[in-house]
């Protein structure tokens, strides 16, 4: 009717997914709330879920997802029970009801982004306030964030961090040049991945190797 022809979701492209991978998780922790441990039927309440889902106010838009998709709000069994408030749109024409139903669209969309830079601005202050950066100097141990992957081996029971690793060198107050082990590679790598070592067990090579690095990049 509207001919929108544009898609939130594209087959093998898990980039584009991300919109509907955060209703599948709304949706799945909707579901584990709901079912209190029977697993049997969970598809049976699906539809009465994102009735609730669709019907209710999005913290980051202001607005419904009935509004946002439909360009009106949907009755629910409370409208149903209690009475409607809003009165019936009557359309003169097929045409007439479009060019409404494209205007309330386009209305809603727009006051969804007016609000979405609200939130994302409280949102960002609310990240700066409990941000920390971590600032390491040559010698200094480390944490590295695992990202190797093995074929054959899952990743999600494999060793979340690897080392201690040995800070060589800052390169700047994001990066830091760090080797991995004794004999080990190289590498530069962002702070995000490192995470401050607090054992009691120094690697005895991590001075050696700061002088051999300092030596060879002079």
């Amino acid at each position: 009717m509207l001919e929108v022809k544009k898609t939130r979701t594209s087959a093998r492209n898990p980039k584009g997914n991300c919109q509907c991978e955060h209703v599948h998780r709304t949706i799945l922790q909707m579901l584990c709330a709901y079912l209190k441990g029977n697993q049997t039927d969970w598809d049976k309440h699906i539809g009465c879920l994102m009735a609730a889902y669709r019907s209710s106010t999005n913290e980051s838009t202001g607005l419904t997802t009935n509004m946002m998709m439909l360009g009106r709000e949907v009755k629910t069994p409370l409208n149903l029970i209690f009475g409607y408030n809003q009165p019936e749109e009557i359309s003169a024409s097929f045409g007439d009801y479009v060019s409404k139903l494209r205007h309330r669209i386009h209305l809603a969309h727009e006051i969804c982004r007016r609000l979405m830079l609200k939130t994302a601005k409280r949102r960002k202050d609310h990240y700066d306030v409990r941000l920390s950066l971590n600032c390491y100097k040559p010698e200094d141990p480390v944490w590295l964030l695992n990202e190797i992957r093995k074929e054959g081996i899952c990743q999600k029971k494999k060793p979340v961090f690897i080392g201690p690793c040995i800070i060589l060198k800052k390169m700047n107050s994001l990066n830091y040049c760090i080797q991995l082990d004794k004999e080990g590679p190289v590498k530069v790598v962002n702070h995000d991945k490192l995470k401050p070592y607090q054992g009691n067990q120094y690697p005895e090579w991590g001075t050696s190797a700061v002088k051999i690095y300092k030596r060879q990049n002079k």
